[in-house]
């Protein structure tokens, strides 16, 4: 009992921290839009603010803010516990993932913007 009793409490210490660390991420790195993040350089890290449109998947998500759209990879186990809606606003920290004229965003962390 104590064991599950702990592992749940560091389920939701992890989750707090997720979101926590993702917040404090696109405080101290300046968010960039899909448009700046088309023409950064492979291994750029990025944040990105905006709403997932469709799910293309094998983890890949069509991703879109104000000036245009970019595919992001989002591991599944790091969606920490988010099921977004066309109406929520996501934060997505990652880098930049070109492979020849290719861009994607490889997510590091998700988080709803509060």
């Amino acid at each position: 009992m104590k064991k599950a009793l702990f592992a749940g409490v560091c389920a939701l210490a992890l989750s707090i921290s997720a979101q926590s660390f993702a917040e404090n991420m696109v405080r101290t790195m300046p968010t960039t839009t899909v448009s700046e993040a088309l023409l950064l350089q492979d291994y750029t890290p990025v944040a990105l603010v905006g709403t997932i449109t469709q799910n293309l998947g094998n983890e890949k998500y069509q991703f879109q803010d104000n000036t245009g759209t970019v595919v992001i990879e989002v591991d599944d186990e790091d969606w920490n516990g988010i099921t977004p809606s066309a109406d929520d606003i996501l934060i997505i920290t990652g880098e930049i993932d070109k492979n020849g004229n290719i861009v994607e965003i490889d997510e590091d962390n998700v988080a709803l913007q509060k």
